[in-house]
């Protein structure tokens, strides 16, 4: 099935993105299989519907040849097919897609192939992230800029703080609307909202990507949920730029974002980092910064190899490389400013195991009830060691 992209469109205003069922066989198929359909779908000059095979609950509403809706209902799953009548096309949606676009009897519903909105003017919604410098004005791409200047309205963190980056491109008559860590789950609504009607929302954070460590993965989240457009802007981002920084292995690194501040979670986590064989980077911020050192040196041992950056892209840069020991020592009087990103060399790989510890975890196997070929299975996958060599030594057990 090759669908068409289009949009539904009422008074000139975006609802959804949709899909156009060309053929008898779309038609018929309708949301078969969908366990989460996404997007509308147009059924032209239909004969029935049905959601027989559909997992969940589907809003159906019935256009005369004017494009005007006749009739809504919301068709239960797994319902048989039903007649259409008095009704020239089919659009059928999510359940609670409907009350979400307002969809009222008696509205015009026009269906616009993607090729055709710049012909009827029609400007169609998106969420666009948008990367910013993290400390250098000079780093913001000409594509974040355009981005900017084209979007109805910027989401920020801090108003105070983005109007300086905004100033600095020129794009300071647009709407801002503030979103952090405290307002992000009641702006998720507002936000898809604006997408539906049409609107460019950019959204932006106080440096970096927005989503890394930052608010706008429940905004993306929520966007996408609701069928809307999300793209972006790539740009600068501290975690890359430490870590390229390091000269620590930057061929495979994992990304952990802040530690949790106390508790079971951040000594799991910690013992997780310890045993991490990649490069590992971390944020972190400057009051808490000689507590993670401390935490990571007794996790992880002193001689682990460390980076530390600051400032990065600003006149104060700093780059600062050793030890753990090293580091700890560096920073037990100090007042670190700015955030900091940390680069942690990863664990030498575990030794493997001998066979007389291997002998032991096969008796405890074979004690417990388990066959001399599934105590090999289990044991071997414990290990990481061949499976063949773990069952010969089993042949050695009395």
């Amino acid at each position: 099935m090759t669908p068409t992209n289009a949009w539904l469109v009422t008074q000139g205003r975006v609802l959804a993105s949709a899909t156009i069922a060309e053929t008898r066989k779309q038609r018929r198929r309708g949301f078969i299989g969908e366990l989460d359909p996404q997007f509308a779908l147009v059924l032209p000059k239909c004969k029935w519907v049905h959601t027989f095979g559909c997992r969940s609950a589907l809003d159906v509403a019935y256009l005369n040849d004017h494009s005007q809706v006749v009739k809504m209902q919301r068709l239960a799953p797994m319902r048989l097919p039903l007649p259409v009548r008095a009704a020239e096309t089919v659009v059928e949606a999510k359940a609670g897609s409907f009350e979400r676009w307002g969809l009222q009897l008696g509205h015009t519903l026009e269906v616009r192939r993607a090729s055709d909105t710049h012909q009827h003017g029609i400007r169609t919604g998106k969420l666009v992230l948008v990367a910013t410098p993290i400390g250098n004005l000079s780093d913001i791409t000409a594509r974040a800029v355009e981005a900017l200047r084209e979007a109805d309205v910027i989401c920020c963190e801090d108003t105070r703080h983005s109007s300086k980056l905004l100033q600095h491109i020129g794009v300071s008559d647009k709407p801002l609307l503030v979103v952090n860590e405290h307002t992000e789950h009641d702006s998720r609504e507002k936000i898809v909202a604006l997408v539906a009607e049409g609107k460019v929302v950019a959204l932006i954070t106080d440096a970096g990507s927005p989503g890394i460590s930052d608010p706008g993965e429940r905004i993306v989240r929520a966007v996408v949920d609701a069928s809307g457009v999300v793209s972006a802007t790539p740009g600068p981002s501290a975690a890359i730029m430490a870590v390229t920084l390091s000269g620590l292995p930057a061929g495979r690194f994992v990304f952990e974002g802040f530690l949790p501040r106390s508790g079971v979670e951040r000594k799991e986590r910690l013992e997780m980092v310890a045993i991490e064989t990649r490069t590992t980077v971390l944020y972190e911020a400057p009051h808490r910064l000689h507590k993670t050192l401390a935490d990571l040196e007794l996790m992880c041992g002193s001689q682990r190899r460390i980076a530390l950056a600051a400032e990065l892209t600003k006149i104060h840069e700093d780059v600062w490389r050793g030890t753990l020991r090293e580091a700890v020592k560096r920073h037990a009087d100090s007042e670190p400013r700015g955030e900091f990103v940390l680069v942690l060399d990863g664990a030498a790989p575990a030794a493997p195991p001998t066979d007389d510890e291997i002998i032991v975890a096969l008796r405890a196997e074979i004690a417990a009830g388990v066959t001399r070929k599934d105590a090999a299975s289990r044991v071997s996958a414990r290990f990481g060691v061949s499976k063949r060599h773990v069952y010969e030594l089993t042949l050695s057990l009395g």
